[in-house]
């Protein structure tokens, strides 16, 4: 077994005892009373369980794959499983600053940068620039992050640790977004380009489809909600639209499968 694929079990793993912790106390989330569930318990719930969809999705790649082109879906997700459900609670401020931290690099940054880059190099490599060039911009965010994170813990609790938490969250928040955005616009491109260097559309259009079937209804909601215009149970019942992504997408690399001797042999090093 590689390295990568041992660091990815064990990444697994810590998804879900992160998430049985939450499910055994949930009502003493952080995040039950503060956004994104305001104070649902049941949507908290609700919404761990979903994490545990993701990370049985990124498990079930993880054994039935051998190529790196899946294994970045199955990171995607697995990271994905941590952040479905919010972190677990912890008395010490301290620590709970750090667990945020590392709750939001992981689940959140981690997570589109993988997400992005499978869209990137899944069924086929899109060739837009030589492979260390979408690595480089794929992951510079998270290692911004951890750069910020790092002088926020160092600098706690001095002044100067607010100004780097906000610095924090800022490029939190647009990394997140941008990405997952440029995620969706790829493969939207990928299923209408429908070259065969891109793969079968009957691969790209389901994932095509799943994906902004998920964001969409979210999205949506929330522009409605920022107009002051009353949406059904609160617009964050609607990020539960997000499951349909890891189902759709395990299904078509599985499906799919691209892997060659060659990638076979540099996996199993």
């Amino acid at each position: 077994m590689s390295r990568t694929r041992a660091g990815l079990y064990g990444l697994a793993a810590v998804a879900l005892v992160w998430r049985v912790v939450v499910l055994a106390n949930p009502g003493a989330s952080p995040l039950l009373g503060d956004e994104p569930t305001r104070g649902d318990l049941n949507l908290l719930v609700a919404r761990s369980l979903m994490g545990l969809v993701y990370l049985a999705c990124g498990a079930l790649i993880l054994v039935k794959t051998r190529n790196r082109r899946s294994a970045l879906f199955a990171l995607s997700a697995i990271c994905a499983a941590i952040h479905w459900g919010g972190p677990v609670a912890i008395g010490d401020n301290q620590l709970q600053l750090a667990i945020w931290l590392v709750y939001f690099t992981v689940s959140v940054m981690l997570t589109e940068s993988a997400f992005l880059h499978f869209t990137l190099v899944f069924p086929e490599p899109w060739s837009w620039g030589p492979r260390h060039a979408t690595r480089f911009v794929s992951y510079l965010p998270v290692v911004l992050g951890m750069v910020a994170a790092f002088m926020v813990l160092a600098t706690a609790p001095d002044p100067v640790s607010d100004g780097w938490q906000g610095k924090f969250f800022i490029l939190e928040t647009l990394q997140s977004n941008l990405f997952a955005l440029a995620g969706l616009v790829v493969l939207a491109i990928r299923c209408f380009r429908a070259r065969p260097a891109d793969g079968p559309r009957s691969i790209t259009g389901p994932m095509a489809v799943a994906a902004w079937a998920a964001v969409l209804p979210w999205t949506a909601v929330m522009s409605l909600a920022s107009r002051a215009v009353a949406v059904p149970r609160g617009s964050d019942v609607y990020t539960l639209f997000f499951v349909i992504t890891p189902l759709v997408f395990t299904w078509a690399i599985l499906r799919y499968e691209p892997v060659s001797e060659l990638e076979d042999a540099e996996v199993e090093r």
